[in-house]
């Protein structure tokens, strides 16, 4: 490794598989309309309990690659 790291490519934790792609088809590709898109399928660990989210599943919060 290096030390630099090339955010333009997936990493071990964001790489998609073939069979994935349809899924996010038609996302936007500018930071902010995707940002919105997600918005309601991204949580800050700091409101996770506020939200309802029980103690157990916030633990796990980086145990998960995006093809989970």
């Amino acid at each position: 490794m290096t030390g630099v790291f090339d955010y333009s490519r997936p990493g071990p934790f964001t790489s998609l598989d073939a069979a994935q792609l349809p899924l996010i088809e038609g996302l936007p590709d500018d930071p902010v309309g995707f940002c919105a898109a997600v918005q309601s399928l991204v949580i800050q660990p700091t409101d996770a309990a506020a939200s309802g989210f029980p103690q157990s599943r916030i633990a796990e919060k980086n145990i998960r690659p995006v093809t989970s």
